[in-house]
């Protein structure tokens, strides 16, 4: 009876827990078969850029604004675009809550003072491809202080296109501030406050467990 009436709560507990947020995903982009189709189709797939932080990494006041278009399952376009007194930018993607996070695209991201439209297309590099399907946050990197400047928020859609693999994330922050561990030559990025974030969340679920078993053996003695 004790021990039926234990795996109940625990299981209840673990429930209440929000699900951790799961890292981003590789894989090969299809440009007719993809997650926003839908939303492109009804010309609803344009997001606003939010700025993460009013300092570059070197501290010079930032100035960005702008809209993200998604235009088909390989590409999107920056509209209405001004980024002044950054360094160079790349642009990341990772899921809402999570440190972990993969390049989206190799192109450089150039400063403007005017409003400009740019497309760039999603990396196809032989083990490190992106599509939509494998995050749902877009992430603007300064490269050289590996500082996030700007985010944009996707809508989560369930299904997934075909060639999602979940192995092999890198990881880029998806709160305001420095991340660390990025350079030329990897295409990643980690918050330094991710993994505390994680852990602390982990805690939490099981320290409540471990109430509610505390609670339980009270009684039952």
């Amino acid at each position: 009876m004790l021990a039926s009436s234990l795996a109940a709560a625990l299981v209840a507990v673990l429930a209440s827990q929000p699900a951790s947020a799961q890292a981003p995903t590789y894989g090969l982009c299809d440009k007719a078969n993809y997650v926003f189709s839908s939303l492109v189709s009804a010309a609803k797939a344009t997001f606003p850029i939010e700025a993460t932080t009013k300092l570059t990494g070197a501290g010079a006041p930032l100035t960005i604004s702008g809209n993200v278009e998604i235009l088909d399952g390989c590409s999107f376009a920056v509209r209405e675009f001004v980024l002044l007194n950054s360094g160079e930018c790349l642009w990341f993607g990772g899921n809402v809550g999570s440190a972990d996070g993969i390049t989206v695209s190799d192109a450089i991201v150039t400063q403007s003072a005017f409003p400009q439209s740019v497309i760039f297309n999603l990396t196809t590099v032989a083990g490190r491809q992106a599509n939509w399907g494998g995050f749902n946050e877009l992430r603007l990197f300064e490269r050289n202080t590996n500082t996030l400047l700007a985010k944009v928020t996707l809508p989560v859609i369930a299904s997934k296109p075909a060639g999602s693999s979940a192995s092999g994330s890198a990881s880029a922050s998806g709160s305001a501030g420095t991340a660390v561990a990025s350079s030329t030559s990897t295409p990643t990025a980690k918050a330094a406050t991710g993994g505390s974030m994680r852990a602390v969340a982990s805690m939490g679920a099981g320290f409540a467990a471990a109430i509610v078993v505390g609670s339980i053996m009270s009684y039952a003695i």
